[in-house]
């Protein structure tokens, strides 16, 4: 990926990112090959694809680049194809359709249902594995960013914090969050809180040991914890 980041920054954009490409060097690190696809600015006409050509493997490329003019692809065509290689990894299969990655037949967390962390996959998909471009990261250099910025969350067993998500109690280890309260002033009373202000308070309990953790979010929606701020 980090390769991938280093051609977008000098205007080069891959176009055949998938697994066949991908191989181990003599250390035993991932290696892009085969650029006979590869687009640059090309004042001198040198390169082998011409306009309005479909360039690339069908079930690895982007549905909106199909039919789009050689001098319209961005690097956002190679950042698809990214995110369809980091699913093969994570998934150990080899084929997605389009950009289902959340569908049932798909889904990393329907496949690793005890990984604890399989649903930070989803969260780097759903920014790269899209069907419309305008819902794409816009690089190689936004997707490795992603990436190391979730793994360091892994690292230092972060959660990922959702209504939805379920997250397994950080002291028992045995039950699980469940949301109690969600920004309900009174039946946050219930539990003795009373937040001031212009704060409300969304209550989790987890369901084997009763533990309780509390977020604080700003009655203003545009300050609340940016951890929230993503569709739940």
């Amino acid at each position: 990926m980090a390769g991938v980041a280093e051609l977008h920054s000098k205007g080069i954009i891959h176009r055949d990112i998938k697994p066949n490409n991908v191989f181990l060097s003599e250390k035993d690190g991932l290696v892009l090959g085969d650029f006979g696809l590869v687009f640059f600015a090309d004042d001198k006409q040198s390169r082998l694809s011409a306009t309005l050509e479909n360039v690339g493997s069908r079930d690895w490329m982007p549905g909106w680049a199909q039919g789009q003019r050689i001098e319209d692809i961005r690097p956002t065509f190679d950042v698809f194809s990214l995110g369809k290689l980091l699913w093969s990894m994570v998934s150990g299969r080899s084929f997605l359709r389009l950009w289902y990655f959340d569908r049932d037949e798909f889904n990393v967390e329907r496949y690793f249902p005890n990984e604890p962390y399989i649903k930070f996959a989803n969260t780097i998909l759903a920014k790269c594995v899209v069907q419309d471009e305008q819902s794409c990261l816009p690089d190689a250099s936004a997707l490795l960013q992603e990436v190391d910025r979730t793994l360091r969350v892994i690292e230092r067993q972060g959660d990922l914090v959702s209504n939805t998500v379920t997250r397994t109690c950080k002291v028992c280890a045995i039950g699980t969050y469940r949301l109690a309260v969600d920004r309900n002033v009174i039946a946050a009373g219930n539990f003795g809180i009373a937040a001031r202000g212009a704060h409300s308070l969304k209550i989790f309990t987890c369901s084997h040991c009763g533990h309780v953790q509390l977020f604080s979010f700003n009655f203003n929606e545009s300050h609340s914890p940016p951890a929230w701020s993503e569709p739940e």
